[in-house]
């Protein structure tokens, strides 16, 4: 079965709800937070975002019991460079209130990591204190891509463009996001090959950020994205089963950048 498939359909139907609550759509705040892009640049060393996430369906429970907002405030004292939020709440055990409550306490950049598929979402993310979205390749045809690319630009957002497939990996690179990611784990079968995006880094233009994302446990693993050219990777599961998160940020984020 073609997990992301029965994701996606959930999040349509989860959608149209969304229009449900908001007829009139979400006005703009003008709130301005950090960079995401500027945060992921420049510096000596790999570039460390740090994710709150409870649950997946590739690992199950992860620290169901964890407090999402103490989690995001000791990443971001540690020096992760920012933090991704996850607020799909069916599959991730995330909430959009948990986003709102980390951008109370924090000024580094947050990624609302969600499976975005309408232009309503990325509106919710920017009132809820995201500097960038996700959007993933795997999930839109070409139309709702740059479509759903623009509407975040416009909202002054980045745009994390994920993709897994070299396929997709192309179309990333071709729809013009500065900031493109390659996952390890396939997401259709939520399979993982802890050293897949070593093999494709050559598929995003040096003047990308390039991010190396899933699969990542300890800062051996991440040194070898770091030699191959990676700028950053997301770390997610490690972080939230350790004992000191904190310790295990500075860890990560001491690795040198070879370029």
């Amino acid at each position: 079965m073609n997990k992301l498939k029965e994701i996606v359909d959930h999040k349509r139907r989860e959608v149209e709800r969304l229009h449900e609550e908001y007829p009139d759509g979400i006005p703009g705040s003008g709130i301005k937070r950090a960079s995401f892009a500027d945060a992921l640049s420049g510096g000596s060393s790999l570039k460390l975002i740090a994710e709150v996430k409870r649950r997946s369906p590739s690992a199950g429970d992860i620290a169901s019991g964890a407090d999402p907002v103490m989690t995001a405030k000791t990443y971001a004292e540690n020096g992760a460079s920012a933090v991704s939020v996850l607020t799909d709440a069916g599959y991730f055990g995330g909430s959009w209130d948990f986003l709102r409550g980390i951008a109370r306490v924090t000024e580094v950049p947050l990624l609302c990591k969600d499976f975005i598929v309408d232009p309503l979402q990325i509106d919710l993310a920017a009132e809820y204190g995201a500097s960038a979205v996700l959007l993933i390749a795997e999930v839109l045809d070409d139309t709702e891509l740059l479509k759903l690319l623009r509407h975040a630009e416009r909202r002054g957002m980045d745009v994390l463009m994920e993709a897994h497939a070299p396929g997709n990996i192309e179309r990333a690179v071709s729809s013009g996001a500065k900031i493109v990611g390659i996952n390890n784990r396939d997401l259709t079968t939520f399979e993982l090959d802890p050293e897949y995006a070593l093999r494709y880094i050559g598929m995003i233009p040096a003047d990308r950020i390039r991010l190396a994302l899933s699969g990542v446990e300890v800062p051996a693993d991440a040194e070898k994205f770091a030699r191959a050219g990676f700028d950053g990777i997301l770390v997610g599961t490690s972080l939230m089963r350790s004992a000191d998160p904190g310790g295990a940020v500075k860890k990560f984020i001491t690795i040198p950048l070879v370029k």
